[in-house]
């Protein structure tokens, strides 16, 4: 097995659009507290080649993926649907609305300035390109243990919840590290809405510092089914010191799993990647829409009064603040598309799921924020030696919760739809023999 690594700088101008908190106040960037990456890793056995791809972006779209791929294959005739392209979701980073823009003329105004798209995609197709020139031949060890105290379910806390870390180490000739890949589930939202710098949050800080101790290897992590996860009950403020405590909390956990890791024979790596059409829910009604506006504006009014004055330092007051501007942003956003929405007739949307084998390790791509119960759904059904959720990836659909939970834009169905897929092709996967890069 030969293995590479390569970064490429993502980091917007100052003055391109935020995502997430941000997106709907057409906030700009201000400045940059630490870079934005696509990081890759390229991973060969025989003639058969795959790449997984993280970009430091609050949401990518799939035509943004399809642009990144099909140069990646023209320059250097690695196969589209042997590439996941996935992000972080980290909230301090350009990006989108998701779901909304997913659905076909709901939100057309979506992923940010032309030129900053563009080099996205460059930067994407630059990041495969030099991990495919790094490799070299490796062993590969892996392993996936429990990871206490960062990420928690953050709306149902009742829920059992057990986070989990994988961790593979790719092992040069000579014994040392040459980069390692992790895959860990939760929101990077630590900064808050009212941070107006460009930051990786704690993704950032774990992948430097496990680098760092690694003896300089470079780190790619993976988000994992993150729709429900956050660090909402373990934050102490919303800070950058919170941030770097956060993420070496993170890297403390993933040395101390080291002791787990065993040897992995990769036998093959391969891909399968299928496009399916998932259910769009009922929309809301524009009185439905008004209703939940005036009620989050309440609430935004009460905090005001009663929250502890900015000045006097308590970090509870912006937690508080992040936490309900947050909700409101995301229903005045709502109120605003309405007219939109009311002349839209969506019944299905298209989403990618994928896998990439590699050896006795899968990854199973899937474009939107997994929720843990739908994680749970499928690991359920099919349980290879090593399950590493990668969500989300090739774009996003945003939300995609459990049942019982509430529902957004997506039909309880569009979940259904994306488990039955997941776990097909993840048994597809499990029956392949060693072949040419196709599952």
């Amino acid at each position: 097995m030969k293995a590479g690594f390569g970064k490429a700088d993502i980091t917007p101008p100052v003055g391109t659009r935020f995502g997430c908190f941000a997106t709907e106040r057409r906030l700009p960037v201000v400045g940059h507290h630490d870079p934005l990456w696509a990081r890759t890793v390229a991973v060969s056995q025989g003639t058969a080649t795959v790449a997984l791809v993280s970009c430091d972006l609050a949401v990518n779209m799939s035509w943004v993926v399809r642009e990144a791929r099909a140069r990646i294959e023209r320059r250097t005739g690695l196969p589209g649907p042997q590439v996941i392209i996935s992000h972080t979701h980290v909230h301090s980073a350009p990006g989108g609305v998701g779901v909304e823009a997913a659905a076909p003329g709901i939100d057309p105004d979506f992923f940010g300035e032309p030129d900053y798209v563009e080099r996205v995609v460059e930067a994407t197709a630059r990041s495969v390109e030099e991990a495919l020139g790094d490799r070299e031949e490796c062993l590969l060890l892996a392993t996936r243990q429990p990871i206490e105290g960062i990420g928690t379910t953050r709306d149902r806390r009742d829920l059992p919840y057990q986070p989990y870390a994988g961790l593979l180490e790719f092992i040069r000739c000579d014994g040392t590290v040459k980069g390692a890949v992790v895959s860990y589930a939760c929101h990077p939202s630590i900064l808050g809405w009212q941070n107006l710098l460009t930051s990786s949050d704690f993704v950032g800080v774990a992948c430097d510092v496990l680098g760092a101790a690694l003896g300089g290897a470079q780190v790619v992590l993976l988000m994992g089914a993150a729709g429900d996860v956050s660090t909402r009950s373990t934050r102490r403020e919303q800070t950058y010191a919170e941030v770097d405590r956060l993420g070496r909390a993170l890297v403390e956990q993933l040395l101390a799993i080291q002791d787990n890791l065993e040897p992995v024979e990769v036998d093959r790596v391969c891909s399968l990647s299928t496009i399916i059409d998932v259910p769009v829910g009922p929309l809301p009604t524009g009185d439905e829409l008004q209703a939940a506006v005036n009620k989050q504006r309440a609430v935004l009014d009460r905090t005001i009064r009663e929250a502890p004055d900015a000045a006097s330092g308590n970090p509870t007051y912006n937690m508080v603040m992040g936490a309900v501007m947050e909700q409101y942003v995301y229903w005045e956003r709502a109120c605003r598309q309405l007219e939109t929405v009311r002349s839209v007739k969506v019944a299905t949307t298209p989403s990618e799921v994928q896998i990439i084998r590699v050896g006795p390790i899968y990854f199973l791509g899937v474009e939107g924020e997994l929720h843990t119960a739908r994680e749970a759904e499928i690991r359920d059904r099919v349980a290879p030696p090593y399950l590493l959720i990668v969500a989300p990836a090739n774009g996003t659909l945003g939300n995609i919760p459990g049942r019982s939970e509430r529902q957004g834009i997506l039909a309880a169905a569009a979940g259904d739809r994306i488990v039955e897929e997941s776990v097909s092709l993840v048994r597809r996967a499990l029956a392949t023999e060693p072949g040419d890069g196709a599952c």
